[in-house]
């Protein structure tokens, strides 16, 4: 099985399949995303709020990488139906709340990560041969590069808003634009 069938390429394309399934109404488009989303998170993320991704890559960015469409996509599930995958526990113990709890000790500088060490994919290597920015062997995740996706997952969990504020020092209701939707989802 190729892995592009459960990593962060395949947290993408649902969250585009699910955008259109939601635009046009389609709803063929809305029970595969349905059927689906529950996979990705059993099949991407892990019970203890890692994920494939991580493991494979050696790297938080990829973590944050395929968090991102996962929460935009239980977002607006969340707005269309109710339906809360966000909390959702699959089977094996995995959630996207326990994969964004997982990265908050690395954006709060709790804890630090040598980006790409352990990497299993050859790609990042060449990435840090031809000296790309952000794709360093052993750079430290840069906490702030967690901000958007803990913006993101605030709208089911207002009190990440905190962890922003103490992180990024702004004290503002709405440090982006992120924030100010969330809001106007509700």
């Amino acid at each position: 099985m190729k892995t592009t069938s459960f990593n962060n390429w395949n947290s993408h394309r649902l969250k585009v399949i699910g955008c259109i399934a939601y635009t046009l109404n389609n709803d063929d488009y809305k029970k595969y995303i349905n059927e689906e989303l529950p996979m990705q998170i059993e099949k991407n993320l892990l019970p203890d709020g890692s994920g494939f991704d991580f493991l494979e890559r050696d790297a938080l960015h990829y973590h944050v990488y395929t968090l991102e469409p996962l929460i935009a996509l239980a977002t607006v599930l969340k707005r269309a139906t109710g339906k809360d995958y966000y909390n959702y526990i699959s089977t094996s113990g995995a959630s996207i709340n326990k994969s964004i709890d997982f990265l908050i000790p690395y954006v709060t500088g709790e804890k630090t990560h040598g980006e790409y060490v352990n990497s299993k994919v050859a790609f990042d290597k060449k990435r840090a041969d031809n000296k790309e920015p952000g794709f360093e062997i052993g750079a430290n995740f840069k906490p702030t590069h967690g901000i958007p996706v803990i913006i993101q997952a605030a709208y089911f969990q207002p009190s990440l808003m905190e962890v922003v504020k103490r992180v990024t020092d702004n004290k503002s209701v709405y440090p982006n634009w992120q924030a100010v939707l969330n809001e106007v989802k509700k």
